[in-house]
């Protein structure tokens, strides 16, 4: 049976799949889904599409309240990265088409 518990403060199933797990499910999803596999959002690139996928995956997870230092360390940047990607996305958002692509894909899943 799939019921879903209260786990030590987080919402988990029984197999120990908590949110965090489906969180970071869904951003690997989208990534798949706009043509990036997880490595590629985990290594060290300065393509601009790769950058704005990378920015909307730390800004979902910080607004699902990962911490800087859990959204750094699955990306494998450094946490002042992981600022500077949220507040960029705060001023990308309403200028930006990709952005809200990207977004809406991330949401989506």
């Amino acid at each position: 049976m799939n019921d879903i518990y209260l786990d030590v403060g987080l919402l988990s199933d029984p197999l120990g799949v908590t949110n965090k797990s489906h969180e970071l499910i869904q951003c690997q999803k989208a990534a798949e889904r706009l043509g990036f596999t997880w490595m590629e959002i985990r290594a060290k690139n300065r393509k601009r599409n790769l950058i704005d996928v990378k920015t909307c995956i730390c800004k979902f997870l910080y607004e699902k309240n990962w911490t800087l230092t859990q959204i750094s360390d699955e990306l494998n940047v450094h946490y002042s990265t992981i600022i500077h990607h949220k507040n960029k996305f705060d001023k990308l958002i309403t200028r930006d088409r990709e952005i809200q692509i990207i977004w809406q894909t991330l949401n989506q899943l």
